[in-house]
């Protein structure tokens, strides 16, 4: 197994040029961070670019793969979503599902001229799974030099332009699954539950407003999932500037991507593996409690 990297890297003028040097050597990309925050614009980018390279590209998104797990007559049952918040049990599921498809991502593509792109927000336990190190047997690839996890850090100018664009996409959608991208109620929750965690482990940014309501604060956002991501090898792009899309949906990728996407079989075998680790509420609970780790 690779030792832990030695700290992140940093982007800040030109941020397509950084994804152009990436796909010399990454055959595993993760993009990292809260909805809101560019990702998918970068997950198209970088779609576009390893399909000039001649490369298989592969698909790995928190929104496809939560949906199979909310959707399925266990989930519909037992933990179904409250307000647009996936259950924590369906959490958790969803990530112990993750990394067994990235390490069979991995094996069927070992030799092959092929990429793995990955959205992978992290707080509230989505795919925390992927960033938390554990003794099996993806662990290695998680960590080996051609895994890369990027981090997208708007500035509050482009944090605030990409918010009032989603509401609007989401009020006027152009892709079908922008019906599905979290609404500002969500992307707010989220940020607060994210400002309180760095505060409550002594490493919010000098900026960060007191209060119950914390408003995006970049380095504090920066410090909380460099802290998730340090058994990672990472590399920051600081966003200041606002990338035109042209009308055209982050969420158009082409049908030539395909998607890791989980079976009703794998689906039921996650659901079974986490119910037996987190038997009861309180369980459950402070596993949930504990992505902040």
């Amino acid at each position: 197994m690779s030792g832990a990297p030695d700290g992140p890297s940093s982007s800040t003028t030109r941020p397509y040029a950084t994804l152009e040097e990436l796909l010399k050597t990454a055959r595993k990309v993760f993009l990292v961070g809260l909805p809101g925050t560019g990702k998918s614009l970068y997950v198209r980018q970088l779609v576009r670019l390893a399909r000039s390279l001649g490369m298989t590209v592969s698909l790995l998104q928190w929104d496809v793969a939560r949906t199979a797990f909310e959707d399925s007559p266990h989930a519909i049952a037992t933990y179904p979503t409250e307000n647009g918040v996936t259950h924590p049990m369906v959490r958790i599921a969803v990530g112990t599902w993750a990394r067994e498809a990235v390490l069979t991502w991995h094996t069927a593509n070992r030799t092959s001229n092929s990429i793995l792109i990955g959205e992978i927000p992290l707080v509230g336990n989505r795919f925390v799974e992927l960033a938390r190190p554990d003794s099996d047997r993806v662990e290695a690839v998680l960590q080996a030099t051609d895994c890369q996890f990027l981090l997208p850090v708007p500035d509050k100018t482009v944090r605030a332009y990409i918010e009032s664009e989603r509401m609007r996409r989401l009020r006027n959608p152009e892709h079908e699954r922008e019906l599905k991208d979290a609404p500002l109620h969500v992307l707010t929750g989220i940020w607060e539950e994210l400002a309180h965690a760095c505060r409550a482990n002594g490493i919010a940014g000098p900026n960060l407003e007191p209060g119950p309501h914390p408003h995006y604060e970049e380095e504090t956002y920066r410090a909380g999932f460099l802290h998730m991501l340090r058994h990672r090898q990472t590399t920051v792009l600081h966003v200041n500037t606002v990338f035109e899309t042209d009308g055209v949906s982050a969420h158009e990728l082409g049908s030539a991507t395909s998607e890791l996407t989980p079976l009703a079989s794998d689906v039921a075998r996650a659901f079974a593996t986490s119910e037996a680790l987190y038997p009861t509420a309180t369980d459950l609970e402070h596993r949930v409690n504990s992505w902040f780790f």
